[in-house]
């Protein structure tokens, strides 16, 4: 009888070694099927942020050109950003004053 368990036992360890290799073979395809869809997914946001790359500098080309030949215009708009930021800031800051400490004319 004790034979007839060790025989059993011998068996088991047997089977149990047949399904670790089986599942380190089934983690190990499984790993690489991982490492392959993470590089094609690194390959498209490097593709897509070249792109927009590109689009980004041919707009500031774009823009770069049109300040070129239209500096009048530019200083305008800049100008008129400017005074309106100011202007912005200078209201905010009049609404935040403290209303006991105004100046009185």
């Amino acid at each position: 009888m004790a034979e007839t368990s060790i025989t059993d036992i011998e068996k088991q360890i047997t089977e149990l070694r047949s399904q670790m290799e089986r599942i380190t073979s089934v983690l190990a395809d499984r790993g690489e099927d991982l490492l392959e869809q993470a590089e094609e997914g690194l390959h498209s946001v490097a593709d897509n942020t070249r792109v927009a790359v590109r689009h980004v500098q041919h707009e500031a080309s774009a823009v770069a050109d049109a300040a070129r030949e239209n500096p009048i215009v530019t200083s305008t708009a800049v100008l008129t950003i400017a005074g309106l930021a100011f202007a912005a800031g200078y209201l905010t800051g009049i609404g935040q004053a403290d209303r006991t400490r105004r100046w009185r004319f």
